[in-house]
C-alpha cells in the first residue's frame, strides 16, 4: 500500500506552517519536517500537527536539508514541498494516484508574481482561480516533486537543488504530472525578498565556485546577479556561458540574457546575432523568441517578426498569450487595426487580470476601422 510521505525544510516558518499542514492533511500519510535553525514557533508548530520534527543546523546546503528528511521518511513516495507552497485541494487525487506508479514524476511550479519587469513573466489565464486570486502573473519552472523513497535517490546541488540525476541514474521512469505546485515566495514582504536574493546569490556563487565548468550553475550565478540589481556582473558571467556549446538549455537561456544586457547597452547587432543563437538551440524557448521579435520590430523589420510570430507559434504551441502580445503590438504599428481589434479581444478574455491588454482592447474597440494609429 503507497505510503505517502511529505518531506519539508523549514526555517521560521510559524506564519505559514499551520496554514500550509491545515490545507494538505488530507495528502500526506507522514510529515517529516527539517527544522533548519527556528527562532519562532515552527517546530511546536509542526509537532502539534503531527509532522516529525528534526532540528539540523543549516550548513548552506539545501540539499544536505532535504536528504536528511528523505532519510528519516517511512513511507514509500516522497512528496516536496515548502511551506509556502500549495498543491490544490481539486489535485490531492490526482497525486495520490501518481504516488501509487514507481515513477519520479516532474511538476511546474508555478512561481506567483507581479513584478512584470521578470524576465520570464506570464500572465495567469484562469486555470486556477482560487489560487490565482490577487496575482496578475507567474514564472514557471520544473522538478521532480513526486518520488519514489529509495536510498539511492538524493537531492543534488547546494541550491536549485534536484533529485532528477539520481532518479536517472537508478534508472527510475521520468514522467510529467499535470499537477502544478502554486509558490508564494515570490509575493511576500520586501524583507523576505531581500533576503531570498542575498542568500540565492551566496549559494549560486559557491556552487559555481565548485563547478566552475558547469554551465547550469553559471546560468543560476548570473540570473541572481541580475536579480540583485549587477547587470555589469552579470555580463561578464555570461560572456563565459554564451560562448559555450550550441544545443544546451543553460546557454540559449545564457545568450538570451546576455541580448537583453547587450540591447540596453545599444550593442543592437550583438544583442540580434545573440537572440538568432538562443532560439536556434533551444526553438521551445518563447521568452528567446519574444525578445527576438521585439529586436525586429525596433528596427520595423516587419515581414522578418511576423515570419519569427510564425516559426515561434509552430515550435512553441499556439495558444501562447506572449506570442500573442508581440502580434498584437505588430499588428498595431503596422495598422492592421482589424486585425488587432480581433486579437485584443480574443487575449483581454483570456486573461483579464492582463492591465496592459485589457486598456488596449478597450482603446481599439473605440478606434473606427478606418481610424489612425494606436499606441500599444
Amino acid at each position: 500500500m503507497t505510503q505517502l510521505s511529505l518531506v519539508m525544510i523549514v526555517m521560521d516558518a510559524a506564519d505559514l506552517l499551520p496554514g500550509f499542514l491545515a490545507h494538505h492533511a488530507g495528502l500526506w500519510d507522514e510529515a517529516v519536517i527539517v527544522d533548519t535553525g527556528s527562532r519562532d514557533a515552527t517546530a511546536s508548530l509542526a509537532a502539534a500537527a503531527g509532522a516529525r520534527v528534526l532540528d539540523r543546523p543549516w550548513q548552506d546546503d539545501f540539499s544536505a536539508a532535504r536528504n536528511a528528511g528523505l532519510a528519516e521518511a517511512s513511507g514509500t513516495t516522497a512528496l516536496l514541498l515548502d511551506a509556502d507552497e500549495r498543491i490544490a485541494a481539486g489535485d490531492f487525487a490526482a497525486v495520490r494516484a501518481a504516488a501509487g506508479e514507481a515513477c519520479a514524476w516532474l511538476q511546474e511550479t508555478i512561481n506567483y508574481t507581479d513584478q512584470r519587469s521578470h524576465l520570464e513573466w506570464r500572465p495567469v489565464r484562469g486555470r486556477y482561480p482560487a489560487e490565482e486570486q490577487g496575482h496578475s502573473g507567474y514564472f514557471a519552472a520544473r522538478r521532480v516533486g513526486l518520488f519514489p523513497l529509495r536510498g539511492d535517490i538524493r537531492f543534488v546541488g547546494r541550491i536549485h537543488e534536484s533529485v532528477l540525476p539520481s532518479c536517472e541514474a537508478a534508472g527510475v521512469p521520468v514522467r510529467t504530472l499535470e499537477v502544478p505546485v502554486h509558490h508564494y515566495g515570490y509575493v511576500r514582504t520586501a524583507a523576505v525578498d531581500a533576503g531570498r536574493r542575498e542568500l540565492y546569490e551566496r549559494l549560486a556563487a559557491s556552487k559555481l565556485a565548485e563547478a566552475p565548468g558547469d554551465w547550469g550553475a553559471r546560468l543560476e550565478y548570473a540570473t541572481a546577479l541580475l536579480e540583485g540589481g549587477r547587470p555589469a556582473e552579470a555580463a561578464t558571467v555570461l560572456a563565459v556561458l554564451a560562448a559555450g556549446p550550441g544545443g544546451l538549455r543553460p546557454v540559449a537561456r545564457g545568450r538570451f540574457l546576455l541580448a537583453r544586457l547587450r540591447r540596453e547597452e545599444g550593442r543592437s547587432a550583438e544583442a540580434g546575432d545573440l537572440l538568432a543563437a538562443a532560439v536556434a538551440d533551444d526553438p521551445t524557448f518563447v521568452f528567446g523568441w519574444v525578445e527576438r521579435v521585439r529586436w525586429l520590430a525596433a528596427a520595423e523589420r516587419w515581414r522578418e517578426a511576423f515570419d519569427a510570430l510564425t516559426t515561434a507559434r509552430a515550435a512553441c504551441g499556439a495558444d501562447e498569450a506572449l506570442l500573442d502580445r508581440e502580434e498584437l503590438v505588430a499588428l498595431v504599428r503596422t495598422g492592421q487595426l482589424d486585425a488587432a481589434r480581433a486579437l485584443a479581444a480574443r487575449l483581454a478574455a483570456a486573461c483579464p487580470g492582463w492591465s496592459e491588454i485589457v486598456a488596449l482592447d478597450q482603446r481599439l474597440s473605440r478606434q473606427p476601422s478606418s481610424g489612425g494609429p494606436v499606441e500599444p
